[in-house]
């Protein structure tokens, strides 16, 4: 358990080795010190005369089933992308300890199945035994996988490639397939 955190008297504080606690400046301290002077936000006036642009309010419920946008979504935590993963590749059946496909796990605590089922990712059958991806949930999967692969680091073509071959092969102390001498290098 931490120990709690008791304030330091002036002697004990002079002997840590800790900062003396630092008090605001005042106004003849500022005028001394050569800081600027803290600024003011700016009132409707002085926005309209400055020529900034209006802050931009966000939109209501009502606004934006006007606008057309599509609702925003909140990301997947990592714990839910990989049970989303798991539902599609065979269904997750309940346990004590959580969701899984098989008695002996990786298991998926009851509430990240319950939060993906709440945004219709997955459903669950009447009993709450068994939970499956839903329409919905494949194309979020689909989506996620897609987004992976664009922003996936693609190696350098060229003379860049070569270098990089080279380090593999050799200063990494990687051999290739045949043994020593296969690469030409004498034994």
């Amino acid at each position: 358990m931490p120990e709690p955190v008791v304030p330091l008297s002036s002697a004990r504080r002079a002997t840590s080795g800790l900062p003396e606690p630092v008090a605001p400046l005042s106004p003849a301290q500022r005028a001394d010190s050569g800081l600027p002077e803290p600024v003011a936000p700016l009132s409707p006036a002085q926005r309209a005369d400055s020529g900034l642009p209006e802050p931009v309010a966000p939109l209501s419920p009502a606004q934006r089933a006007d606008s057309g946008l599509p609702e925003p979504v909140a990301p997947l935590s990592p714990a839910q992308r990989v049970a989303l993963a798991a539902a599609a590749a065979t269904p997750l059946h309940a346990y004590r300890r959580g969701y899984a496909a098989g008695r002996s796990g990786p298991f998926f605590r009851h509430a990240t199945i319950a939060a993906l089922t709440a945004r219709g990712l997955l459903m669950l059958s009447p009993a709450g035994a068994v939970c499956r991806v839903t329409s919905a949930g494949f194309a979020r999967l689909r989506d996620i996988r897609t987004r992976a692969r664009r922003s996936a680091w693609a190696w350098p073509a060229g003379e860049e490639a070569a270098a990089g071959e080279a380090f593999d092969d050799r200063g990494a102390g990687r051999q290739r397939k045949g043994g020593r001498g296969a690469d030409g290098a004498a034994p």
